[in-house]
């Protein structure tokens, strides 16, 4: 069994410098792996925080947090260019998922409502910076993001929407990860995302505040995410 176990050993590391010794000729033969344009589609998981304030009643009574979790995944496109080992370009990408959450609403209705939470989608771009060597590279990116989100609360006896509104958030992201070229044309990526999406009013019909109705939101969250991408114009 011993020697069974040193020949597997064996094999295993001859055929892992095998693979090294591979990736890096393939990486020899196409110096341009990270200069050009790319599409690609990404999947991962959500998690964030969501205040949300009424304007009536105001303070404590008015307020709660929630935690929206979920899955995500979307598209991308983007160009970039290498110079030596630096690689600068910019993506653009859109998100969505179910991203939700529903708990007690705020302390002052928490006895007969719900309030419910939705991502239904993220809007972003960027520009991003990356070091490459061979066929790996190592990048940064962040931007303008733009998210959807809708809120309402839930009557609990009927299980109805009320005082339901959807409003764009703008804010921003930051992040980065790593990419392996696994062919002239595949590229394999994992990446970490924070973004904040800022404070947005829901539910004020004709510039009225609604008691019980009305309320500022503002969330921010992560996403962990694998992407796929594929390199445009390569052989």
């Amino acid at each position: 069994m011993k020697v069974v176990r040193r020949l597997a050993a064996t094999s295993i590391l001859a055929a892992v410098t095998v693979l090294g010794f591979a990736g890096s000729a393939a990486s020899a033969d196409r110096p341009d792996i990270w200069t050009g344009g790319y599409i690609g589609a990404h999947a991962g998981y959500m998690w964030g925080n969501l205040d949300w304030q009424y304007v009536n009643p105001a303070g404590p009574a008015g307020a709660l947090s929630r935690e929206p979790t979920g899955a995500l995944g979307g598209i991308h496109v983007g160009v970039q260019k290498r110079w030596g080992n630096i690689v600068l370009g910019v993506e653009g990408a859109w998100s969505e998922g179910r991203v939700n959450d529903r708990g007690p609403d705020a302390p002052a209705f928490a006895a007969n409502f719900d309030a419910r939470t939705s991502l239904e989608g993220i809007l972003s771009i960027g520009p991003r910076i990356g070091w490459a060597h061979q066929n790996w590279m190592l990048y940064g990116t962040g931007g303008y993001a733009r998210a959807r989100l809708l809120t309402t609360d839930v009557v609990r006896a009927t299980n109805t929407d009320n005082f339901k509104d959807t409003q764009d958030h703008n804010g921003w992201f930051l992040g980065g990860g790593v990419e392996v070229a696994l062919t002239q044309n595949w590229i394999f990526g994992v990446e970490y995302i924070r973004y904040d999406f800022g404070s947005e009013r829901h539910f004020q019909p004709f510039g009225a505040i609604v008691v019980g109705g009305t309320r500022d939101v503002e969330m921010d969250a992560n996403v962990i995410r694998a992407r796929l991408s594929f390199r445009v114009g390569a052989p």
